[in-house]
């Protein structure tokens, strides 16, 4: 096995704003890579699609809509909002889509869809 040899960095100052701004940089490009799973999930399961219309749900009505169980859709839904990919109402405890937020994610014949941009990319499942 080749062995490298250990480099020693130079003492240099580190800039506190552009440290920040790497970070946060690299937070967000983390966020984005595990949303990416949850997003094509929603998009296989018809979960975008069933909420483009903007009328607000709870999860057992958007499971009922799409037959999928409401546990997971529940998860789901909370991981979104965290994302801010769909909106949660907390005082009426429903989620619901903008305009911005269905031409993203909820329409298959736009040139903005995400799911077909991560498809594209390669995130897509195997099956």
């Amino acid at each position: 096995m080749a062995t490298q040899e250990q480099i020693t960095p130079q003492a240099r100052e580190v800039n506190p704003d552009a440290l920040n701004a790497l970070l946060g940089r690299a937070v967000q490009d983390m966020g984005a890579a595990l949303q990416a799973p949850l997003i094509l999930i929603g998009d296989k399961l018809g979960l975008y699609r069933a909420m483009g219309d903007g009328v607000p749900v709870t999860p057992t009505e958007l499971a009922k809509k799409t037959g999928t169980a409401e546990r997971y859709v529940r998860e789901w839904l909370n991981a979104n909002a965290a994302g801010q990919l769909v909106q949660y109402d907390a005082a009426a405890g429903t989620f619901f889509m903008t305009p911005e937020q269905a031409l993203v994610l909820a329409m298959d014949d736009t040139p903005v869809h995400l799911p077909g941009v991560l498809s594209s990319a390669g995130f897509a499942d195997e099956g």
